[in-house]
């Protein structure tokens, strides 16, 4: 889940695409893990700003660990 969970943040990170980039780096992530018996991270309506202020930190520090932290830290097994 790490290997996907970082190209959530990092697909956030950089502009790929004009609109999406976190929509596409969230799908790339649970089809990276589910590919390996992993179960999909969801992100609740509950932590939807938790995870938006994730984001900005990390675009302002240029720093994507907490980002994915965030993210893994949704998984169901954690």
């Amino acid at each position: 889940m790490v290997r996907g969970a970082t190209w959530a943040a990092f697909s956030a990170y950089h502009q790929f695409y004009f609109d999406g980039n976190r929509r596409a780096g969230r799908y790339t992530m649970n089809a990276v893990g589910m590919s390996h018996g992993f179960d999909a991270i969801l992100i609740p309506a509950s932590a939807k700003a938790a995870h938006e202020r994730t984001v900005v930190e990390a675009l302002e520090s240029d720093d994507l660990t907490r980002h994915i932290r965030f993210l893994l830290d949704l998984h169901p097994n954690n």
